[in-house]
């Protein structure tokens, strides 16, 4: 697709005016966007300043810069905010309800049922970090269904707020629970969702548990395995996951798949 060759050399220009680009692609060119999301997450004061007067148009691309703007956010929200004080409290309002509206649009009419494996009450909790408060059951099978129903390449914001909410070691330690309930499974590949519960929830303390397993995997025939912990990694996308990445690449390996990868 000619766009992802167009992302793949802006990815070296940082300006606003790349937006109205990404906006008209951003849902139209799949394979352009990884690099559009580089580049979001590269220069995201460009970015938001460029999407927000194209999210809050009319225009054919305002869909795009919405998408993209929401992705955005769950990286940077306070970003987007700063940027939309630009243009006044009544813009960051604005701003603010469409964000609100997009996620509650992204929330499918039936929830997918939890299996079997997610079992609530037996995982670490996650913790409040305001006041020190393991969440009950209930709350973690919401975040069990928000992980369930969640893009890997977009992530739900309802999961940047979980993020924001609770302690980063917590979260670390029930993702690392909810993995091995289902790698105990078997790991299926139709809940893999609980695989990459690690990237969205499990932070650079849940990269740096699951290095080591990609580096044996594909000596125990478990090359699938190890390929799959590699977009985790990717989906991560913190400096951390991004190092272990490198380091992966250039270790010594017969095993062509994960070197492809």
């Amino acid at each position: 697709e000619r766009g992802a060759d167009r992302f793949e050399v802006l990815l070296h220009v940082e300006s606003p005016r790349v937006t109205p680009l990404l906006a008209k692609g951003f849902e139209k060119w799949t394979k352009a966007r990884v690099h559009m999301q580089k580049w979001l997450l590269s220069y995201p004061k460009s970015a938001a300043a460029g999407l927000i007067p194209i999210s809050l148009g009319s225009s054919k691309d305002t869909k795009g810069a919405i998408a993209a703007l929401r992705f955005l956010a769950s990286h940077h929200r306070e970003i987007i905010d700063e940027s939309a004080m630009v243009h006044g409290e009544k813009a960051q309002k604005a701003v603010n309800q469409l964000l609100e509206s997009a996620a509650e649009a992204e929330i499918p009419k039936r929830t997918p049922r939890l299996p079997a494996f997610f079992d609530a009450a037996a995982f670490p909790p996650p913790v409040l970090g305001s006041t020190g408060q393991p969440l009950p059951p209930e709350a973690i099978e919401h975040i069990g269904t928000m992980l369930a129903f969640t893009s890997h390449s977009n992530p739900f914001s309802g999961l940047r707020q979980v993020r924001e909410a609770c302690t980063q070691s917590s979260l670390t330690d029930f993702t690392w629970a909810l993995y091995q309930a289902w790698d105990r499974q078997g790991g299926d590949t139709a809940t893999k969702w609980a695989f990459y519960s690690l990237a969205h929830l499990g932070g650079d303390e849940a990269a740096q548990r699951l290095v080591p397993f990609i580096r044996k995997w594909p000596a125990e025939s478990m090359h699938g395995r190890a390929v799959l912990a590699l977009d985790v990694l990717a989906t991560l996308g913190t400096d951390m996951a991004l190092v272990h990445l490198d380091g992966i690449s250039r270790m010594r390996s017969r095993f062509k798949p994960l070197k492809k990868k």
